[in-house]
């Protein structure tokens, strides 16, 4: 799923001017080469920005249980916590160009 998940982000309207002209992913593997699963958030988004969709999966494995907990937890219906986790990542990654790396992914 987070693959082609990831890929639903360029195809999709999002607020703020983003469009899919300006969303544009690459497989480049960067994050394999450098060891996705003990790399930072912030080198993650680093790599993400850049266009590499292994960061990206990265990223969303790392945190989608947690936005689905919390979704969940509030909303008390899975079906409906996991609609806001694909939304929320669907927003966090249209807005990856605009992250600033001072902040926490996690926020």
């Amino acid at each position: 799923m987070t693959t082609a998940f990831l890929r639903k982000v360029g195809q999709i309207s999002v607020p703020q001017a983003i469009t899919a002209e300006t969303i544009s992913f690459t497989d480049t593997g960067k994050a394999a080469e450098v060891g996705a699963a003990s790399a930072s958030d912030n080198h993650l988004v680093h790599l993400a920005q850049s266009g590499d969709t292994g960061a990206m999966e990265t990223l969303f494995q790392r945190h989608e249980i947690a936005v689905f907990r919390l979704a969940h937890r509030i909303l008390h219906c899975a079906d409906d916590a996991d609609d806001v986790r694909q939304e929320t990542f669907v927003r966090v990654f249209a807005s990856l160009p605009r992250f600033r790396k001072d902040a926490s992914f996690k926020t």
